[in-house]
């Protein structure tokens, strides 16, 4: 609702797209300009270091034979849904917790009080390089390269992308209306930004994906996770 005239922008993110499938936010994408992509972020399962998973396969094992319980950052989101999709694929049985945030996620882990947690690697790097996390699994395809040891579940033989191309990502939008040239000056300014030495670095450091994306490939993208969010919403969540 703001004004059209390029002054002021919003960074969206996959969770905005969920609200908004699911009618949680009164906001129509198609009277969105999308202006830069800042960066996607694997979606993890993580587990206390030294306790009772060491791998995926053993975390599965449980689940199939006796509930686990895994902690997710808010709900009806990208995290549970990578998470339910996985229970289908493994026939696994999960109890989901829901808290007010990543950190309180991790506070349960460590404490004793969740199994695991379905979180960014952003939000548990700091606690796998100091030993007290250890993540397990990866949801997206292509891994992670500051974590090349562990696998994704789709090499494990579990899809979790039967509902489409689910995925955490965060980009610049702008009210409906920008002019085409202000449009390309803003896309110009995020896109030189994203590609920077200084946040490419902080984006691999914390397990970021960044690949900037604008105009027409940006739309598609988007679309994409949208359209992949409201089918999760429909057959996982139970929205209508």
């Amino acid at each position: 609702t703001a004004k059209n005239d390029g002054y002021t922008v919003g960074l969206a993110s996959s969770s905005f797209l969920a609200l908004v499938t699911q009618g949680r936010a009164e906001a129509d994408v198609e009277k969105i300009t999308n202006i830069c992509s800042v960066s996607e972020e694997p979606i993890v399962l993580a587990v206390k270091a030294g306790g009772k998973f060491e791998k995926a396969e053993d975390f599965l094992a449980q689940a199939k034979t006796g509930q686990v319980s895994i902690g997710v950052p808010g709900s009806n989101n990208v995290n549970q849904a990578y998470a339910m999709l996985l229970g289908k694929a493994a026939e696994a049985d999960f109890l989901f917790m829901p808290f007010d945030g990543g950190s309180r996620v991790i506070t349960e882990i460590l404490g004793d009080h969740v199994d695991s947690g379905v979180l960014k690697p952003s939000e548990v790097i700091s606690q796998v390089n100091a030993g007290e996390l250890k993540v397990i699994g990866v949801f997206n395809k292509d891994g992670i390269t500051t974590m090349p040891d562990v696998p994704t579940f789709e090499s494990l033989g579990y899809d979790v992308f039967t509902l489409g191309e689910i995925k955490q990502a965060s980009y610049i939008m702008a009210p409906e209306g920008v002019d085409e040239q202000v449009k390309e000056k803003l896309a110009s300014m995020f896109k030189e930004a994203v590609e920077s030495e200084e946040f490419k670095s902080f984006a691999g450091e914390s397990g970021m994906i960044s690949q900037p994306l604008t105009g027409k490939e940006l739309d598609t993208y988007v679309g994409d996770i949208y359209k992949a969010l409201d089918n999760a919403g429909k057959e996982l969540f139970a929205v209508n």
